[in-house]
């Protein structure tokens, strides 16, 4: 039960909630960065990537860089997506997970961000 309680208070403590659509929703500020962190196993040639630039008015993509905490094969990544806020708007980013050759399958998994710049 104490553990419950602990997961519960984590979840509650991240800065991204999800809402009843499914999409994660994140409150920042004009010029304040944060990070979007997808898991993926990038050896099996699947990536998270995003699906459209709409978001480019409202916020700016600094880095998209892939962590790996060890140094084996088949090993899952972690892709952490860097953003800025640019003016204040309620952009929405949203990532795919699929194979970079193969652009008219259907994604594997999705995900959405509510961004609320305000």
């Amino acid at each position: 039960m104490k553990l419950l309680a602990v997961l519960l208070l984590m979840q509650a403590c991240h800065s991204s909630q999800p809402d009843t659509a499914g999409i994660d929703t994140i409150r920042i500020h004009p010029h304040e960065s944060f990070d979007i962190k997808l898991g993926a196993v990038l050896g099996t040639g699947f990536r998270w990537m995003l699906a459209d630039s709409s978001y480019q008015s409202f916020l700016r993509l600094d880095t998209s860089l892939i962590v790996q905490a060890k140094d084996i094969d088949g090993e899952p990544e972690t892709q952490v997506f860097t953003f800025t806020g640019i003016k204040k708007g309620t952009p929405t980013l949203h990532f795919v997970y699929r194979r970079s050759w193969k652009k008219k399958d259907p994604p594997a998994k999705e995900r959405k961000f509510k961004i609320i710049i305000q």
